[in-house]
C-alpha cells in the first residue's frame, strides 16, 4: 500500500472509528437503529449495508447468510454473533476496505485543481460521507473558486461542510473535529 493510501487509511480510521481499529469489525449505526436512514455499517470505511451494495457482497464473502443479512437489515435482535462472525473475517474487511480506498482516491483525483495532498483528502472524507460527484454540490462550489480564480485547499473543503450541508448545520463540532484529524494525518506530507 501506498504512504498516500496509509495516510487516507489512518484518517479514516479517526473519523469513522474514532482511531480504535477493534470498531471497524464491528457493526454500528451512527444515526441511531431503526431511523431509516441508514443500516449498520462496519470497516474503517463505515460501509453502509442499507445504502452500499459492495458491503453486503463483502459479508456474503466473509460467509454471512441471507438470514443473517435479514437481521441485521431489520435491526430488531441481538447482533452479537454476528459481531464475532465479522470480527473473524477481518482480512475480508480489510480488503474491502482497501480497494474502496484506492476507488476513492481515484474517483476524487479528477477534479485536478487540487494541489495538495490535505485538499484532496479533505475532499476523500466528502465523498466517503456525501458523495463526490461530478456537477455535484462540492464539484459546483469548487469550479466556482477555479472560475474567479481563488485557491482552493483544506479550509475551503471545511467551510463548505460547514456551511452548505446538512451534516455540517447539524454537527459542526463532528465536520471540525475531522478537519483536525486530517491536519494531523497529513501534516507536513505533500
Amino acid at each position: 500500500m501506498t504512504e498516500f493510501r496509509k495516510k487516507i487509511k489512518q484518517m479514516l480510521l479517526l473519523n469513522e472509528c474514532s482511531g480504535n481499529k477493534d470498531l471497524a469489525y464491528q457493526f454500528s449505526d451512527a444515526d441511531g437503529l431503526r431511523t431509516g436512514r441508514s443500516g449498520y455499517s462496519y470497516g474503517v470505511s463505515q460501509f453502509d449495508i442499507e445504502n452500499n451494495t459492495e458491503a453486503i457482497l463483502t459479508l456474503f464473502d466473509c460467509g454471512f447468510t441471507p438470514k443473517e443479512l435479514k437481521r441485521l437489515f431489520l435491526q430488531n435482535s441481538n447482533i452479537d454473533d454476528l459481531n464475532l462472525k465479522l470480527e473473524a473475517s477481518r482480512d475480508y474487511v480489510d480488503e474491502a476496505d482497501n480497494v474502496h480506498i484506492t476507488a476513492m482516491i481515484k474517483h476524487c483525483c479528477i477534479f485536478n485543481a487540487i494541489e495538495d495532498c490535505a485538499t484532496l483528502a479533505m475532499i476523500i472524507d466528502y465523498h466517503n460521507q456525501l458523495r463526490f460527484d461530478h456537477n455535484g454540490k462540492l464539484h459546483r462550489y469548487l469550479n466556482g473558486f477555479i472560475r474567479e480564480g481563488r485557491p482552493i485547499d483544506a479550509n475551503t473543503i471545511y467551510q463548505f461542510k460547514v456551511n452548505h450541508t446538512n451534516w455540517g448545520q447539524k454537527r459542526p463540532d463532528d465536520v471540525k473535529r475531522r478537519y483536525e484529524n486530517i491536519m494531523e494525518v497529513f501534516n507536513g506530507y505533500q
